[in-house]
C-alpha cells in the first residue's frame, strides 16, 4: 500500500509486524522562493519484504 506517513498506519504496522519503506523526494513543482525545495514522504506498506536483495528491477523475467 502506498500513503502519506501516518501515526495510525505506523501503530497498526507495528502491531501487525507489517514491513515499511519511506521515500522521500523533492517536489517537482517550483516553490518560487529560490531556496530548497519542498520534500515529499511517501511511506510504502506490506506484509512481505520490500527489500531489493539483488538491487535489479525488472518488469519480465528474460
Amino acid at each position: 500500500m502506498s500513503s502519506y506517513p501516518s501515526e495510525i498506519l505506523a501503530a497498526y504496522t507495528a502491531k501487525n509486524g507489517w514491513r515499511t519503506r519511506k521515500i522521500e523526494q523533492a517536489v517537482s513543482v517550483a516553490n518560487g522562493t529560490g531556496g530548497a525545495g519542498k520534500k515529499k514522504i511517501e511511506v510504502l506498506t506490506a506484509n512481505y519484504d520490500l527489500s531489493n536483495p539483488n538491487d535489479v528491477l525488472t518488469l519480465f523475467d528474460v
